[in-house]
């Protein structure tokens, strides 16, 4: 098992990302999945590359302009507040969460604005540093336990589809919408 993730072999990897979806990448930040994302759905889809600082998203627009990459669209928003996404309600197939629920203050808010925006049958991906794991990433005291993580998800209508590890450093957990 790989000590980092590797984005371009996690992202094609995922079967919860697809050719043809619009995804939301919440806390993009420098777009270190959100280039990987845009490759796989395609440009006729859209990744919407959200995040609460202007000059990640500055930078990655550049970034992926030169990579001839068009089917980003940036917003930048505070996804801890409901309609933060500035997305329609059940506007996308998956909100991909990578490594930032551990800075965020109000974290129900953040995953109800995700599901608000799912479509039905559509995912949430939440990526989170290992709480056992110390030798990068944020302290541990700030990490988000998994079992945390479950229990917020608990009662919000998604279904829990897969948990599994992609590095000895993560965990990851897919939830399926079934409400709506």
């Amino acid at each position: 098992m790989d000590l980092f993730i590797k984005p371009d072999k996690f992202i094609k990897n995922l079967a919860y990302i697809k050719p043809s979806f619009n995804v939301a990448d919440f806390g993009c930040g420098s777009g270190y999945f959100t280039l990987e994302i845009a490759k796989k759905i395609g440009q006729i889809s859209k990744v919407y590359a959200i995040d609460i600082l202007k000059e990640p998203l500055i930078n990655l627009k550049r970034k992926a302009e030169m990579l001839g990459i068009f089917n980003i669209k940036f917003v930048l928003s505070d996804l801890e507040k409901i309609g933060g996404s500035l997305l329609d309600n059940e506007s996308v197939n998956c909100v991909f969460v990578a490594n930032i629920l551990f800075q965020v203050k109000h974290k129900n808010n953040l995953i109800n604005e995700a599901i608000r925006i799912i479509q039905k049958n559509g995912y949430l991906i939440l990526l989170e540093y290992e709480n056992s794991f110390a030798q990068f990433g944020p302290p541990k005291t700030q990490r988000i336990p998994k079992k945390l993580l479950l229990e917020l998800l608990n009662d919000s209508g998604m279904k829990l589809i897969e948990d599994f590890k992609p590095s000895e450093s993560h965990y990851c957990l897919v939830y399926e919408k079934t409400i709506q």
